[in-house]
């Protein structure tokens, strides 16, 4: 893995020592911190612990004009090495949910070239809770999903399976800056960056490939509602290639990054989902502007924090010897999700 940021610091000297003779000098061009990061770092093996949180604001339906949290906020700590990779994910569960053993659920994943595996036995306190419950391949258990049966059979499901994987420093050190459509430092102890850019461009940065994603955020939809995935997947596409997206790069004192935090403005999800004329399927028109008049409005905003570390002694687990194969299960699941291309 590439360590993409370091050359940061150097952007920071720079800015300091113009800032008495041009005003602008706190505004970094992309191309600057472009060339800045072709300074980039081996790291054998880094850690970075990323909390989303997406907050809602609904002023029609008398919600409080100041946003709040909403849904799940899931918190992955990765620990990623060249060859292999580790998640340890926690999912607290929404404002006044409760469960027996905790208020959040937890799982576990590694994956190298060749599998994935994954430990959903905390599922079960769902399962107890909700007798019925229906998880599909996320059943409670110790099992492993083959990469490459998935990646030669179907070569879009392999990028939508692992997919959830945190974007590499190297995506990040060859694809943020371009991505930028502005950059400016704020803070010269720490050198922070503000950068602005859309959340399409900021996928594309991540690595990702746009429509994979914008098809992994409505098979949930399409999966529990008559939406029909294509349909879906170019409405999405629209709002994000739009939504301004506002990117935070915080150096330590080594130059290295250490906090990468994201906030998207994505309320024109609001409109899409009305427009989509699957998911309005059967409904009045009386229903229709009951539901206008109910998103008039809206706001979501979707948060992120990245918090790195790099040591030397941080080392990535083994991948452990799974009691299951659900390679068979996870194709299935994908095709029916819309991933069959």
């Amino acid at each position: 893995m590439r360590f993409g940021l370091l050359a940061l610091a150097v952007v920071a000297l720079l800015a300091a020592g113009c800032g008495e003779a041009d005003d602008d000098a706190g505004v970094i061009t992309t191309s600057a911190v472009s060339a800045a990061l072709a300074d980039t770092v081996e790291v054998p093996v880094y850690q970075v612990t990323t909390s989303a949180t997406t907050l809602l604001t609904m002023p029609a339906m008398g919600a409080d004009a100041d946003p709040q949290p909403t849904g799940v906020s899931p918190t992955v700590v990765a620990t990623v090495a060249h060859d292999r990779q580790h998640f340890f994910i926690s999912i607290a569960l929404p404002p006044g949910a409760q469960i027996a053993g905790g208020d959040a659920i937890e799982f576990e994943m590694w994956s190298d070239s060749e599998r994935l595996v994954m430990d959903t036995r905390d599922y079960q306190r769902l399962l107890d809770a909700a007798p019925g419950t229906e998880l599909g391949p996320l059943e409670p258990g110790l099992f492993s999903v083959d990469l490459a049966a998935i990646g030669s059979s179907h070569p879009g499901l392999l990028g939508a399976l692992v997919g959830v994987s945190l974007p590499s420093l190297r995506d990040l050190a060859d694809n943020l800056p371009a991505a930028l459509d502005t950059i400016e430092q704020i803070s010269e102890d720490p050198p922070i960056f503000v950068g602005s850019t859309t959340a399409a461009s900021l996928i594309r940065a991540r690595g990702a490939d746009l429509e994979v994603a914008m098809r992994s955020t409505v098979a949930g939809m399409a999966l529990t509602s008559p939406a029909d995935v294509d349909e879906l997947t170019e409405l999405f596409t629209e709002v994000f290639s739009t939504a301004a997206a506002e990117v935070v790069i915080e150096l330590d004192d080594q130059g290295l990054v250490s906090v990468l935090s994201t906030r998207e403005d994505m309320s024109g999800l609001f409109t899409a989902v009305l427009e989509a004329e699957s998911l309005a399927a059967g409904a009045t028109d009386q229903e229709m502007r009951e539901a206008q008049q109910a998103l008039e409005g809206a706001e979501l905003i979707l948060e992120t924090r990245s918090v790195y570390e790099t040591d030397v002694e941080l080392e990535v687990p083994l991948l452990p010897a799974a009691t299951e194969d659900r390679t068979d299960e996870w194709r299935e699941f994908l095709i029916d999700a819309g991933f069959d291309s």
